[in-house]
Parts: structure tokens; C-alpha cells; sequence
């Protein structure tokens, strides 16, 4: 998304009468911005959690607070994995208010993708001749997404070749690991400008502060019409007008189908059986839960090009007292036709594997 102001409108009504005013109206004005504000991070790591491990959220920021003494030295990163946790512009020095002798290093990260890093960092001293003698590490745990909620497709430099399937309004995210010291970069060969146009500059993530490190280049493109469309990004040597290596990425962009305004509702009890749609049809599955026990009913297998999961998904409880038994609602609306293998675990508190899974085989026609 490139920096800039767009107004949102949105409606209240039933889509599919269109000669019907709608009930309620909302506008509001979003301003993307070219830096991530980081007033409010999702989580703070201290020296405290040296040795530990913590997580963020993909799309969250994690804020980084390390102390250390007002000599002059300052705190490096050392390493990290760009393509989970990103940094997100450089260190601050903030002087400690009860202590003129001491300063503390903040900065910010990005959670990017589902995955597990040691993030690094060493406290580099004034004199460069002096030993580093301050480490810290801490372990970042970006947990996974459930498949089918994020109209962001992510591919990598070993996705290259293969076919992706896109909705208009999904958007192509292409990773590539880079090292822009050496003179070498990625850049953008060509694309279809009407169906997949860039959206916005490619962005370079470094996963150290430290002279040559290397990082991750980020292109972004926007599923804009429906069609067949291939973005060709190339390795480029210092100086060169030709590209020592290209990787094509493949797309197959299609409208989603207009809502029919029909709501097929199932429970745990349908799991097993033959599910069967009309493109535009809603798909709610409706489950007993209860959250306050530590279990978690969470989406493990789904097809977002087909069946894409609805933010208005979540627990609806019985009752407002605390701990109160409730449903657990999945939303899903059907965009094309095709097949999908649905699956929905419950997960025992801190557990990576479900104890229990429930399984719909949905065709959409």
C-alpha cells in the first residue's frame, strides 16, 4: 500500500436489493502512512526476557526497551529473520528521567509471517577496539493465521513457477532473501499494470545492523481485475541493465461471486457429511465452546480462493457472566465455485496439535 488518504463508505442494508436504500450509512477517512506508528505495540521485550521467548501477532508491532549506560556504546542487532519479525525503522535513545547515567535503546518490529526466530542483539561500546561484553537474545513465536482469513498471498523465491489463485482485492506478497551490500538487487521486470499492478515501492528489511548483513526484499501487488497475470521480478547486478536471474510468479485472478443472501448454517453434529453451495452463498458453522477453559476451536484447513473466513467470526457467549459457555461462530463466504476439505480443530490450552478435529468436504457450485 502506498502512503496517502482514501475515504471509506460503508452501508447498512441487504446487499442483494440494490433498489432498496440502505438502512444505515458510515463513512470514515483512513491515511496510510509510509512509517508504522508504534505508539501502541502489541508487546514490550525487556532486558528481563533475556533467554525467553515470546510472540506477536502477524500484522502486530513489537517493541524492543533495552538499557544500558550513557557511554556512548549502543545496542546492535545482530540477527534476526526478516521474513517473520521485521524491524521497523532504527533505534531510539531515550535518557532514563531518574537516572541521568543511563539511557535505554527502543525499537520497534513488525510481526510479518507465521514462524519462529532468535532475534540477536549485542551492546557494541564506544571504543571499537573494546570487547562486546552485553548479549541478549530472545526468541519471537509468530503464531499462524487461520487459512482462508487474509486476502495476503505470500510467496517466496522457492514459490516461483507455481500457479496462485487470487481474488480482486487480494494482494501478492513476494519475498525474496537479498543483500543490497553487494551491489545486487531485486527489482521489478514486469507485471500486468491492469490486472496486478504494483502496490506501492518494494520494501527492503535488514536482518542485522551489522556491516553486511543481509535481509529480505518485499514486493507487494494488487489483484485489481480478473484474469491471467505473471510478475517477473529479476536479480540485477551492480550497474546492469539485464538481469542475471528472473522468477515468474503466476496468477489466476477471478471476481468473487455477488452475495445470493443465502446463509447455509451447520454444527459440530454436520462434520462428516456432504456440504453443498451456490457461489455467494454465506457458510456459518456453529460450535460449542467456552474460551475461559483454554480451548481454542481454530480454522487448520480451508481454501481463502474459495471460501474466504469472515471477520465477523468469533464466540458469542450464553450469558454475560464471566466464564459463561457459548457458540463459537465461523463465517464463510463462498467466492467461486470448486472444492474445498474444511477443517476446524479444538486446541488444549498451549497445545500445537488439536485433540479433536471436525472435517466438511464443501462443493461450491
Amino acid at each position: 500500500m502506498a502512503p496517502g488518504t482514501v475515504e471509506l463508505k460503508y452501508v447498512y442494508g441487504r446487499p442483494w436489493e440494490t433498489d432498496v436504500d440502505p438502512a444505515e450509512t458510515f463513512a470514515m477517512t483512513v491515511e496510510a502512512v509510509a512509517d508504522w506508528p508504534v505508539d501502541g505495540p502489541a508487546s514490550y521485550v525487556t532486558l528481563a526476557e533475556n533467554g525467553g521467548t515470546t510472540s506477536v501477532l502477524s500484522g502486530s508491532v513489537m517493541k524492543v526497551v533495552l538499557a544500558a549506560t550513557d557511554d556512548g556504546g549502543a545496542w546492535k542487532l545482530v540477527a534476526t529473520d526478516p521474513m517473520i519479525v521485521q524491524p521497523l525503522g532504527d533505534w531510539v535513545v531515550v535518557p532514563d528521567s531518574q537516572d541521568a547515567t543511563q539511557v535505554t535503546f527502543e525499537r520497534a518490529f513488525l510481526g510479518v509471517d507465521p514462524g519462529t526466530t532468535q532475534m540477536q542483539f549485542e551492546y557494541v561500546p564506544a571504543d571499537a577496539q573494546a570487547d562486546v561484553t552485553e548479549k541478549y537474545a530472545v526468541t519471537v513465536v509468530v503464531p499462524p493465521v487461520e487459512p482462508g482469513s487474509s486476502g495476503a498471498v505470500i510467496a517466496t523465491d522457492a514459490d516461483a513457477g507455481k500457479n496462485f489463485a487470487l481474488v480482486t482485492g487480494d494482494t501478492l506478497v513476494v519475498q525474496l532473501p537479498a543483500n543490497y551490500t553487494t551491489g545486487y538487487s531485486w527489482k521489478l521486470v514486469s507485471t500486468n499494470d491492469t490486472l496486478l499492478p504494483s502496490a506501492g515501492d518494494e520494501q527492503y528489511a535488514l536482518s542485522s545492523d551489522l556491516m553486511g548483513g543481509g535481509g529480505v526484499a518485499t514486493f507487494r501487488f494488487l489483484a485489481k481485475a480478473a484474469g491471467e497475470a505473471t510478475v517477473q521480478l529479476g536479480e540485477f547486478a551492480p550497474g546492469a541493465d539485464d538481469s542475471d536471474t528472473t522468477l515468474d510468479f503466476n496468477a489466476m485472478i477471478v471476481d468473487p461471486a455477488p452475495l445470493t443472501g443465502n446463509t447455509v448454517t451447520l454444527t459440530d453434529a454436520d462434520a462428516g457429511k456432504p456440504v453443498n453451495l451456490v457461489a455467494g452463498d454465506l457458510l456459518q458453522i456453529a460450535i460449542p465452546a467456552n474460551p475461559s477453559t483454554g480451548y481454542q476451536w481454530v480454522v487448520t484447513q480451508n481454501d481463502g480462493a474459495l471460501l474466504r473466513l469472515q471477520p465477523d467470526s468469533g464466540f458469542k457467549p450464553e450469558s454475560d457472566l464471566e466464564g459463561a459457555p457459548g457458540t463459537q461462530i465461523f463465517l464463510f463466504r463462498s467466492l467461486q465455485p470448486g472444492s474445498v476439505g474444511l477443517q476446524i480443530g479444538e486446541f488444549p490450552p498451549g497445545a500445537e496439535q488439536a485433540d479433536k478435529t471436525l472435517e466438511y468436504a464443501v462443493t461450491i457450485e
